[in-house]
């Protein structure tokens, strides 16, 4: 399914990752919160799932952020967090372990985090 022309137009509204006035965001009006819009704003910004409501983070919704910055994973609740969604996210980057439940840190995550950038897996695994 497309994106109507009212979600094309809020996608155009919604800052970029460095833009500083985020009130935007809070206003999409929740019909437009389809699981195909929430995938490409937060693949145009991340940020974005800071104001999602969790039931609008879907699967699909939260591999794209993370994807994108790892760290988004600071913005999905715990019980929608997967073994593959979490190292998808240390993958992007290191630093998303630090959002991994204790339950997730297996040791093919603790080993990705080590391999992407020792320092950060050094202190949490």
């Amino acid at each position: 399914m497309a994106l109507s022309k009212e979600q094309k137009e809020w996608l155009k509204e919604i800052p970029g990752y460095y833009y500083s006035d985020k009130s935007k965001a809070k206003k999409i009006p929740a019909e437009l919160l389809t699981e195909e819009f929430c995938v490409a704003a937060v693949h145009q910004t991340t940020w974005l799932m800071e104001f999602l409501p969790d039931e609008k983070k879907t699967e699909a919704v939260c591999l794209a952020a993370v994807r994108r910055y790892g760290s988004a994973l600071k913005h999905i609740p715990d019980e929608k967090k997967t073994e593959a969604l979490c190292l998808t996210a240390v993958q992007q980057t290191s630093y998303a372990f630090e959002y991994v439940p204790e339950a997730l840190k297996t040791e093919e995550i603790c080993l990705e985090a080590l391999r992407s950038q020792g320092d950060v897996g050094y202190r949490y695994c």
